[in-house]
């Protein structure tokens, strides 16, 4: 009789705490929130990657720079924009701290125009304040190192979770481009702001231009492209 009541208690006591894991998970946005543990795993290997591979490439310089993460990474610059000049340095899943980790590839360059485009995997880690800190922090580097290149700040593009829960507030991603757009005017540098081209009238990320509610796809890129191409020199 008493091993009985020990049986069921261990069931009951198992199916309590699978009821609670499961809640968690939901919390967390369910297979989302796997699928996303998933894809984090490869990040830190893609970012050795493509950084060892930016390190060993023999161009001297570049007159114009694509610097980010995957959104800068998945377009090729050069030929949608015609500009064999253009050197994309994006690295998909890259942050901040990433950027400034691989700078002194960016400064080996000497590029004359550099166009940014960083923040949004930062906001999977750290508060709005903080990544807008980490921004600055990395202009003022740019700024020091490259005295003679035109920076050009992006606004950081808000994502769609009705496409798919990705972990990320778009009212954070405001406070993150309110201070790099308020950065810009103190620094008297370009803003480029993509929000309106690429956002839907609730100013989340077009699901016409997304397929996975975070990156673009071929229409997207072309309206980027038409943008980016009226500050080109």
């Amino acid at each position: 009789m008493k091993r009985k009541y020990l049986l069921w208690l261990s069931l009951a006591l198992n199916g309590i705490g699978l009821m609670a894991a499961g809640y968690v998970i939901y919390r967390l946005g369910g297979w989302n929130f796997f699928r996303y543990r998933l894809e984090q795993r490869g990040v830190a290997a893609e970012y050795e990657h493509r950084k060892s591979l930016y390190e060993i490439m023999q161009s001297d310089t570049a007159s114009i720079v694509f610097l980010g993460n995957s959104l800068t990474a998945y377009c090729d610059w050069a030929e949608l924009l015609g500009n064999p000049k253009i050197k994309n340095r994006g690295i998909p899943g890259d942050r901040i701290n990433g950027v400034l980790d691989r700078l002194e590839d960016i400064i080996r360059l000497e590029p004359d125009q550099l166009f940014l485009m960083i923040g949004i995997n930062d906001l999977l880690f750290d508060d709005p304040v903080s990544v807008s800190n980490k921004y600055r922090k990395l202009v003022d580097r740019l700024q020091k190192e490259i005295p003679g290149c035109q920076l050009h700040l992006k606004s950081v593009l808000p994502v769609n979770n009705q496409v798919r829960n990705t972990f990320i507030n778009n009212e954070d991603v405001q406070v993150v481009n309110e201070a790099i757009e308020q950065l810009a005017r103190d620094r008297s540098i370009p803003f480029i702001d993509l929000r309106p081209l690429l956002c839907d009238p609730s100013g989340q990320l077009n699901a016409a231009y997304t397929e996975d509610g975070v990156h673009l796809n071929g229409p997207a890129y072309k309206i980027w492209a038409a943008e980016v191409e009226k500050y080109l020199r």
